[in-house]
């Protein structure tokens, strides 16, 4: 079976995950690639202004060009299926063009907060297949579009790039609590509420814009914004003592991707409130959520005061989302609900 990915693959790319687990894990399947972003980049004109005025002015020459290119590739490749990975600028011409040669399935999987979404995704939505999300409540509002067929696809835990947790019980602690992730005011908030409340504490916060956009300048003194890839991100994890996650406000009630990727890595995860994964992930077993500032600071220390308890949620975590929560078991299920056996 020839499976054609289309998406944006930057370091940060979801998409990344999927190529990395088909590649290793579903070798009967023919994976063809198409990096949009990267390919639309030589019909940009003016560099680095040109790019820079794109990115927020889209000029229809451009993205017009690199969907011709898809569309050529598209039908000298005649793949089984393609799967469309959020915001990539795929015209619903360029859909409307491939559904008139091919009856080939098209998959679009949404990954983020529908305040991100564009009009493209509306447009679309009459060629779109299946609509994967990773929230469930949202789906809803896709069926108001017009997507026929929508399913709940969470988030996972890549092992072929943070690495699957051999060195859990090992790893020297470096922070009582921790943070990463890129600045919102409400994640601002929460951490400004722990140093007040534990100010005697090794706290780090990692991540973009914090030091541009910061209101509490005591913070400051915590944040290094260089990011971390691979397996230094989970290292910082397991490194933790107490590793933070404020899911952002649009992101309710669903959850983010670090909120697999903390566990998977083999780090305990304090949680802001996510409904969605409560009854998978149960409070002070798997997880720990807080769903206030007092519960907050209730949380963290509990968890400071019983180490072995602890201990024990991080493992149990861990071992949930091993067995269960990884791109693999997402590949699976995607296939399952195809109806495409490889």
């Amino acid at each position: 079976m020839k499976l054609l990915i289309i998406s944006d693959l930057s370091p940060y790319a979801l998409a990344n995950s999927y190529v990395r687990t088909i590649q290793n894990d579903f070798p009967a399947i023919n994976l063809l690639i198409f990096d949009i972003l990267h390919e639309q980049n030589k019909y940009i004109k003016l560099k680095p202004f040109g790019n820079y005025f794109h990115r927020f002015v889209p000029v229809e020459a451009w993205v017009r060009k690199v969907n011709r290119e898809l569309s050529v590739f598209i039908r000298k490749n005649k793949p089984d299926l393609i799967v469309v990975f959020g915001n990539s600028p795929v015209q619903y011409s360029t859909y409307a063009f491939v559904k008139s040669l091919f009856d080939i399935p098209v998959v679009l999987y949404w990954p983020d907060t529908l305040t991100n979404l564009e009009q493209n995704q509306y447009n679309i939505a009459p060629f779109v297949d299946v609509l994967f999300s990773y929230s469930d409540s949202i789906r809803k509002s896709f069926h108001i579009m017009g997507y026929k067929n929508t399913c709940f696809l969470p988030f996972a835990y890549d092992p072929y790039y943070m690495g699957n947790g051999e060195s859990i019980s090992s790893t020297m602690v470096k922070y009582d609590i921790s943070f990463i992730g890129g600045h919102r005011p409400e994640r601002e908030e929460i951490m400004s509420e722990i140093i007040h409340h534990f100010p005697s504490l090794n706290i780090k916060i990692r991540g973009p814009y914090w030091k541009r956009d910061l209101k509490d300048k005591r913070l400051r003194k915590f944040i290094t914004e260089k990011p971390l890839f691979g397996k230094q991100y989970a290292d910082f994890f397991r490194s933790t003592k107490i590793n933070i996650n404020i899911i952002d406000d649009t992101n309710y009630p669903g959850a983010n991707m670090r909120f697999f990727e903390i566990m998977g890595a083999g780090g305990l995860q304090l949680s802001s409130t996510c409904p969605e994964m409560e009854n998978i992930f149960v409070d002070k077993q798997d997880v720990v959520y807080f769903h206030s500032k007092e519960s907050l600071v209730e949380k963290i220390d509990f968890l400071l005061k019983n180490p072995d308890k602890a201990n024990l949620i991080r493992e149990n975590g861990f071992n949930k989302v091993q067995k269960s929560h990884t791109y693999k078991h997402r590949t699976e299920t995607m296939l399952n609900q195809l109806n495409i056996t490889v």
